[in-house]
């Protein structure tokens, strides 16, 4: 009679980190709730949420001698944690995205090497991860030595219209907006691309209405095509609707000098600053899926402000009171001029300020 022998299963080292991390989360949240913590003091803890991240890889490695999740996670924590500590910008994504064979590397070495030694996994993370924070140390949010860049002069005349509704869309890159001054033309400025970017424009003209777009399309479409920089100029002659959208990078819209009929903003991972025009009445659409928000508001008109909010602080000036689900200005009830802003994000932080 044959003996059987019970087949070996592997098992996973017990999980320490999370029961770690909930009892800080339970530790935090009861504080908050005895009164302890006060807002500002709960906005600081609020910025180290990427530790999530960080516990999850951690955790990953220590129990089953993973590479390839491992770097992930806390590559993408460690990320996240140094943007919302204002460590790196939130437009170093730009050279991140360029990286990405790194996790074909670490799958790779995970096949050959992983699961096999607690030890050598984690000497093959921490390796990964300092010439991954070394490239991101070094390069920064910075197109990378030696690929070519293609100047773009764009301007476009104002002709005989009285408004105009006007779309800029970047892949990726740095997006400048601010006033021009000559009350002849309706957009000018300067675009630089990669080498393979190619910059279309389309007006058209319906009525005493504009309608102007610029946007970049790859002619290559594979990760480490990218937009550089956008330094574009509008009139403040006539009312504006203005759409600005953005995969990733930074972007810098001072439209203070403009009169703005609406303005609507989408980006995916990045930081924006953004200045609203004090004349006339008008709504402000922000969307942005992880990053950074920064809305400079005018003093002379009336402000409210909506914010719908996944992962990310808040900060907000004096001056501002909250009734249900908005934020007024102590003037927004008398003010001729009144801007109802709207802003979604993820992840990130989120700060109003006056201009």
């Amino acid at each position: 009679m044959s003996e059987q022998f019970p087949k070996y299963r592997r098992r996973d080292r017990p999980s320490f980190i999370w029961p770690i991390l909930l009892i800080t989360v339970g530790v935090v949240f009861l504080l908050s709730n005895l009164g302890v913590l006060g807002g500002d003091m709960w906005e600081n803890i609020w910025r180290f949420w990427p530790v999530i991240f960080i516990a999850i890889g951690l955790d990953s490695l220590f129990r089953r001698n993973e590479i390839a999740g491992p770097i992930f996670m806390v590559g993408l924590g460690l990320i996240f944690l140094l943007s919302s500590l204002d460590v790196i910008g939130w437009g170093t994504w730009d050279t991140l995205w360029r990286l990405w064979p790194i996790l074909l590397v670490s799958i790779g070495l995970e096949i050959i090497i992983g699961r096999r030694s607690l030890w050598v996994s984690i000497v093959s993370v921490v390796l990964i991860l300092v010439v991954l924070g070394g490239v991101v140390w070094l390069f920064g949010p910075q197109p990378i030595k030696g690929e070519g860049l293609v100047g773009n002069q764009v301007e476009q005349s104002l002709e005989d219209i009285q408004q105009a509704d006007i779309i800029i869309s970047p892949a990726i890159g740095d997006l400048d907006v601010v006033a021009l001054q000559d009350p002849g033309i309706l957009i000018s400025g300067d675009v630089i691309t990669g080498k393979n970017q190619k910059v279309f424009t389309d007006y058209e003209i319906s009525g005493t209405t504009g309608y102007y777009e610029i946007t970049s399309k790859s002619t290559v479409s594979f990760p480490g095509s990218y937009s550089w920089n956008w330094d574009l100029s509008l009139t403040n002659a006539i009312p504006l609707g203005v759409e600005l959208k953005m995969g990733a990078g930074d972007m810098n819209a001072d439209l203070s000098s403009l009169t703005l009929s609406g303005l609507e903003i989408s980006q995916g991972v990045g930081e924006m600053t953004v200045t609203l025009a004090s004349k006339g009445t008008y709504s402000v659409d922000v969307n942005q899926a992880i990053g950074k928000v920064v809305i400079e508001v005018p003093r002379e008109a009336g402000v409210r402000i909506e914010f719908s909010r996944a992962i990310s602080s808040l900060s907000m000036p004096s001056g501002f009171e909250q009734r249900g689900d908005f934020y007024y200005s102590d003037n927004y009830d008398q003010a001729d001029n009144k801007i109802d802003v709207d802003v979604s994000q993820a992840i990130g932080s989120i700060s109003v300020r006056y201009e």
